[in-house]
């Protein structure tokens, strides 16, 4: 009998799980791999002729995928899936967006709510620690809500109105501090109170907030940066080739060059210079050596 492994996304498929032992499983029914979370592997599977979204939630053993549940939704969900393993499914992808359903990692429905009335443009989620941060941009330009729930019972412990609209891509949270990335802006938050707000070069998205630090880190195609949350300055930039010396083949680096992960017991931010292929789980192979700042 083979020792349990865990298995991940191939490289070369969405909707193939390739096992540490070198084994492939390829998903049928056109089922896509979203995420790997808490040991389960979360799809979806559109159908465009019947307008319908299938989510399904499986257990990984050893060389195999166990169904634990599936669930389906009448026309387009957006699934996001959180590091403390909760799962967020909104209808955001209709012409507005009502519902938002809280959902543990085997897809059993938590609870479910309208964040404002009118209808939202769009909602970016980020776990914080057993809670959910929700940012929501209102449709017709009517500003945005900050909210953060209970996960297991949608209980309300914060929320508060932003008089703006936001054009909101990520979020990254660390208590009541929260990050808002746009497409070229950065702006922080404490407890729904924008402290500032700076634009920046981010093609990639790849930001992370070191709490310990109380600094952010991100990258752009060629450079890493470190800025003060008390303010926004900023306190270094590093061109990756002073990090790593010369990089000499940086086709799939100009992708997504910088896996970012907080290491806890040290409060230093790791950064991996990794290759990467596309998708929405944007699967890493370690480049060069990783370095902690």
């Amino acid at each position: 009998m083979k020792d349990h492994i865990k298995g991940y996304p191939s490289v070369n498929s969405l909707s193939t799980i390739l096992f540490q032992n070198g084994d492939e499983l390829k998903m049928q029914n056109n089922e896509l791999i979203i995420a790997i979370s808490k040991g389960n592997l979360i799809t979806r599977k559109n159908d465009i002729v019947n307008f319908k979204t299938y989510f399904s939630s499986y257990q990984i053993t050893s060389n195999n995928l166990i169904v634990i549940n599936q669930i389906e939704f009448e026309g387009h969900r957006k699934l996001d899936v959180l590091e403390n393993g909760v799962i967020i499914i909104s209808d955001e992808f209709e012409l507005f967006g009502t519902e938002i359903g809280v959902y543990d990692i085997n897809l059993k429905l938590l609870h479910e709510f309208s964040p404002v009335e009118g209808g939202y443009k769009n909602a970016a989620v980020t776990a914080s620690g057993d809670n959910v941060s929700i940012i929501i941009s209102k449709e017709r330009g009517l500003g945005s809500k900050y909210l953060e729930i209970e996960a297991t019972n949608g209980n309300i412990v914060f929320q508060k109105q932003i008089e703006r609209n936001l054009n909101l891509v990520k979020i990254l949270s660390y208590g009541k501090k929260l990050i808002i990335v746009e497409y070229n802006k950065v702006i922080f938050l404490n407890a729904g109170d924008v402290i500032w707000e700076k634009d920046i070069v981010l093609p990639n998205y790849d930001i992370v907030f070191n709490g310990s630090q109380n600094a952010i880190y991100y990258c752009t195609k060629d450079k890493l940066l470190k800025l003060s949350a008390n303010d926004g300055s900023e306190l270094f930039s590093k061109y990756f080739s002073e990090i790593y010396g010369d990089v000499t083949d940086t086709t799939n680096l100009m992708i997504r060059p910088i896996v970012f992960k907080t290491n806890n017991s040290s409060g230093k931010t790791l950064i991996l210079l990794a290759e990467t292929y596309g998708g929405p789980l944007l699967n890493t192979i370690p480049k060069l050596n990783p370095k902690l700042f």
